[in-house]
Order: C-alpha cells, then structure tokens, then sequence
C-alpha cells in the first residue's frame, strides 16, 4: 500500500506544479499572460492523469467484456453453409449489418451476427465465442467489416491451431490487415514504439467523446436506403450502444494498431470488397498486403462512391458485391 501510495504521489506532482505554474503565468504582465494557454493545456492533461485515468482505469476492470452471438435461420435450409458476420469498431454490428442480413439469409442455413460487448472489446473473447458458436460440420464464410476482417483472420488461426481442416471463405470489407493501413488516424498513434501515447490518448478521447456528443454510427442518406430500413429502430439501436464511447482507442484501437504481422494460413479462400470513396483505410494496400502474406491472387470487388463499410448508405451495390463474394467462396469451397 506504501509503494502505491508513493506512486501516486509521484504521479500527482507533474498536476500540481503545472497548475502552479498556469497561476504564475496568469499574473504576469501584459501579452505575456498568453503563455497560460499551454500552461492551462498542461494542467488539465496531468490532471486528468492524476485524477481521471485512475478511476477510469478502475472502473474497466468491472466492464462487461462478453460479446454475443445473434443466430438467425436462414432462407437455404439445404444449404451447409454458415455465414459468420462480424462488424467493425465504433459502433454495433447489428446495425451495420441490418441491410445485409437479408442478402446473407438468402445465401446460407444459418447467419450469425457477432455483436461486440456492451462495454468493452476482448479480441480473445470475440474469437472464443465465435469458435464455440460455429456448427463444426458446416462449411464457414466469413464477412469482416473493417476491424472484423482481422477478427476473422484470427478466429481461422485458432480453429486451425485447434486441429480444424475445413475449408473456410472470408469476406473482407474495408478490412486493414495491420495499423499502416488505417489511414485516417495519425502516425503516431498507430506506432508501437509509443504504444503510451495511443493509450493516453485513448483515455482522453474516451471521456471527451460521450460529452462532445460524437455518434458512433450515421445511418447514412435515406434517399440511399431502401424502404424496408426503420430508421427509428437503427438510431434506437445505437443510442443503446455504449461500445463505442469506452473501449474503440484502448481496446480496439490498440487490437488493430498492435496486431501482429499477417501468416499464411491453409484451406482459406479469399474475396475483398473495397470501398472507392473510403478515405480511412487504404483497402488497395490491404489488399495487396492481404494477397501477398497468403500466396494466392485474391478477387478485389469494388464499390463505387462509397465511403468506408457506408452499407447503408448504398445498400443495393453492396448486396450485390457480397452475393458476388460468397457465390465466387461456395464455387471454391465445394471445388476444393
């Protein structure tokens, strides 16, 4: 209790003499008080480190991490086929995927949505959720929206470190294969070499957003939508989504940005599906990058006009790339 105790008293001192030095700065003279503006940035950014991150901090510890497996029945009950959703970061998969789920329904016996916790992202725990849900005599097809392309590589490498020999389809859409392709967001908080500076950051940007009032999911251009989309239902979804305010830069910011270089894996058959108007991932360099680590020419389908994962913004283009996708996987699947 005595180290913790002198810890935070270390931690506490940056606070205390910045605030310190912001009241100093304010009494000098003239234009010189300007230089209380930095003083007063440094303050309140040791003092949320004092005071907030502690709390925070503790209060993750008792965030559910627990993701949950949504089944649907399918439209093909012949079919052996599995399709596995799984979405991206900042927002719930379910309402990402709520225009597609028809165009997967149509195409498999069973359709699994994989939403993530309601609290906080375990990229271990997605993985080991997914791993128990899947049918093990099923063929399995894969649709990883952005961050869950790499959530689908890596839930294959497990079953396949497990002894599973099946054949499997992925569907990467506006997927990064590492931090490099996550164009949007700057350099340095994608580095692992100040891997302190994405957490810090991540601590800050997880207190402003909730208060900044920052959506974590536009349901897109209704003009664009089709007549079966509720509206109401989506936004109703989302507000009760809290993911997105306490864990998409500590966990997921840092599951992306920290993953580890792609391997080949076998028996894993390939489509990726780009955006052209997505301006936060580089979906030609992940592709290329996806290509190379595997092997193998891997079929790039593209969108046109769209933003990154904007399903609902363009949802005809994209039901039509992706039944292009697990029709081109079923062929190669049952070939294999």
């Amino acid at each position: 209790m005595g180290i913790l105790k002198r810890v935070y008293g270390v931690i506490k001192k940056p606070a205390h003499w910045s605030w310190k030095l912001t009241r100093w700065t304010w009494g000098l003279p003239g234009p010189f008080k300007l230089f209380t503006v930095p003083a007063l940035a440094l303050s309140i950014l040791f003092g949320y480190i004092a005071y907030v991150m502690p709390v925070d901090g503790l209060s993750r510890l008792f965030m559910s991490s627990e993701p949950t497996i949504l089944p649907y029945d399918g439209d093909a009950p012949d079919s052996n086929l599995e399709i596995v959703a799984l979405g991206g970061a900042s927002s719930s998969p379910s309402a990402q995927y709520s225009e597609l789920l028809a165009t997967f329904k149509k195409e498999a016996k069973r359709v699994l949505v994989v939403e993530n916790a309601p609290e906080k992202f375990s990229d271990q725990n997605v993985i080991d959720a997914v791993v128990k849900a899947i049918d093990p005599k099923m063929n399995v097809i894969f649709i990883g929206a952005s961050m869950g392309g790499l959530l689908s590589y890596d839930i294959i490498d497990t079953l396949q470190t497990k002894g599973d020999t099946r054949k499997f389809g992925v569907v990467p859409a506006d997927a990064p294969m590492d931090g490099e392709d996550v164009t949007g967001v700057a350099s340095a908080l994608k580095s692992n070499k100040v891997t302190w500076l994405r957490h810090l950051f991540g601590y800050v940007a997880n207190l402003w957003t909730p208060l900044i009032g920052l959506p974590p999911f536009e349901p897109g251009d209704v003009s664009q939508m089709s007549p079966n989309v509720n509206r109401s239902e989506l936004e109703k979804s989302n507000a009760s989504y809290e993911n997105w305010k306490t864990t998409a830069w500590l966990d997921q910011g840092e599951y992306v940005f920290g993953h580890d270089p792609l391997k080949k894996l076998s028996n894993v058959f390939w489509v990726y599906i780009r955006s052209d108007g997505d301006e936060f991932v580089d979906g030609i360099g992940a592709h290329a990058k996806l290509q190379k680590s595997q092997g193998v020419r891997i079929t790039l389908l593209h969108v046109a006009r769209a933003g990154h994962i904007s399903f609902h913004d363009w949802p005809g283009e994209y039901a039509h790339q992706f039944k292009t996708a697990i029709d081109e996987l079923k062929r190669k699947i049952a070939a294999a």
